[in-house]
């Protein structure tokens, strides 16, 4: 049987401090990974029996950390630098490893203190409480696809004559792609979408799992830089880094985003389709670990 294991890395700014087997720091107890609390919002029926659920969301999570300070000979620098470490003015990255999952959640210090010393020679036990504001964990791994790509052919030995030329690689005919979010809840996401090969006028970006679509009516002129963002509290459509939320049609939608499984996404221009290139970014999100 496989052992279980979890090791938490905190990370503030420059500074990481880790806990777990085989660090000064041990892990005793972690609570709070699971699940964040659930608000539901309802209103009484009229004349009917019960409620009728108007909204329900995630409110903040806080996870409580209980470790002790094992290495006896390093006590003090150990605790003081423990203490140091957990500012509350200062936010920072939590990651999980439980048994081989990694997640991430930010966090800022809430609470940190040490229990009482009956015995000044024994070893240390403390408690940490993170607050986090936003209670979805993260993968680790941010993905990223060009469905415009290129497929490269090039290959050793390589031999290419005047008479017998060679390919080096061609372009994918297909303007759709398959993208898997393989978390709990739907992630937004943000597009890169480059000219690079030529103007591309009204450039359109569709879910057709969802009817979503991000429609744009400007042209790109080769060079242009187009970037879609539908991710939440960052919201925004820049044109080589300028604003250009003006130039979205109205068809659009910014709450645009990949659910749960499998998202057929797919591009489309009104002319000049086959001189872009479109990337796409997004991060799955858990209720816990």
């Amino acid at each position: 049987m496989q052992a279980k294991h979890m090791t938490i890395t905190l990370t503030s700014g420059h500074k990481t401090l880790v806990l777990g087997k085989g660090h000064p720091y041990r892990l005793r107890s972690v609570q709070g990974l699971e699940a964040a609390p659930v608000a539901i919002a309802s209103a009484p029926n009229a004349g009917m029996h019960g409620d009728t659920v108007t909204n329900v969301r995630l409110e903040a999570r806080s996870l409580v950390l209980g470790g002790t300070i094992a290495y006896l000979d390093d006590l003090e620098r150990l605790r003081e630098r423990l203490a140091r470490f957990l500012s509350p003015h200062e936010e920072g990255l939590c990651t999980i490893d439980y048994c081989g999952t990694k997640r991430q959640i930010g966090y800022r210090v809430e609470a940190f203190s040490i229990d009482e010393m009956a015995n000044l020679w024994a070893p240390m036990d403390f408690s940490i409480t993170l607050f986090c504001a936003d209670p979805m964990l993260r993968s680790t791994d941010s993905y990223g696809r060009n469905i415009a790509e290129y497929l490269p052919q090039f290959a050793l030995p390589f031999c290419c004559t005047a008479e017998k030329k060679s390919i080096m690689g061609y372009r994918k005919t297909s303007n759709t792609i398959v993208l898997k979010n393989d978390g709990d809840t739907a992630v937004g996401l943000k597009a890169v979408i480059a000219a690079v090969r030529g103007p591309v006028n009204d450039p359109v970006l569709k879910n057709e799992a969802t009817g979503q679509q991000i429609g744009m009516k400007m042209t790109l002129a080769q060079g242009d830089t187009l970037t879609l963002s539908t991710l939440p509290r960052q919201k925004q459509i820049l044109l080589n880094g300028e604003n250009a939320m003006m130039k979205m049609d109205r068809t659009s939608d910014l709450t645009f985003a990949l659910t749960p499984g499998d998202n057929l996404l797919c591009y489309e221009a009104a002319d000049g389709r086959s001189n872009m290139d479109v990337r796409l970014y997004y991060t799955p999100e858990y209720l816990g670990v």
